[in-house]
This record gives C-alpha cells, structure tokens and sequence, in this order.
C-alpha cells in the first residue's frame, strides 16, 4: 500500500478547488511538524459555508469564508498563512 502524500494548501482559493475535486482530509502541522491537528473539511458552494470536523476533540463547525480566516474561531488561516495546512491524498 502507498504511503499518503501531504500537498501544501497554498491559498484558501486552493483549499475550495482540492475539496471540489473531493478531498477531505487536512491535517495542520504545528511546533515544527511535532505535532499535526487532523481535520476532515468540507465546502458547501451554494451556502458558501465550510463544515470542519476537528479530530482532536471531535469538534464540528460551520463557519463563513470570513470566520475561516478569523484565528479566534479556528487556525486553518493561520496555518495557510505559515505554510502548515496540507491536504493527504
């Protein structure tokens, strides 16, 4: 079995097309790589909203490109930002 590929998640334009063409599975890479901050998201074209489950705490949100950037809600912009957000394919 291949071993998973992580694709850097450039832009949150980026992020939208990778869930369009039907990836899900995200993971954050914090203090270095250390530690990762898995994640299944997904986008919904019509309400313009993201569902993230957070598999750390099994969390879900529903949030609005806006509160995707915001870093008090949640650190994916952030993460896009530093270069830490990757997609597994």
């Amino acid at each position: 079995m291949e071993k998973p590929k992580l694709i850097l998640i450039k832009s949150l334009i980026h992020l939208v097309r990778m869930i369009e063409e039907g990836h899900t599975n995200y993971t954050i890479m914090l203090a270095g790589g250390l530690i990762r901050s898995s994640k299944k998201i997904r986008y919904d074209s019509k309400t313009h909203k993201f569902r993230i489950f957070n598999s750390i705490d099994d969390t879900e949100q529903i949030l609005t490109v806006k509160e995707v950037l915001n870093p008090k809600l949640t650190n994916i912009g952030k993460a896009i930002t530093l270069q830490a957000l990757y997609m597994y394919t």
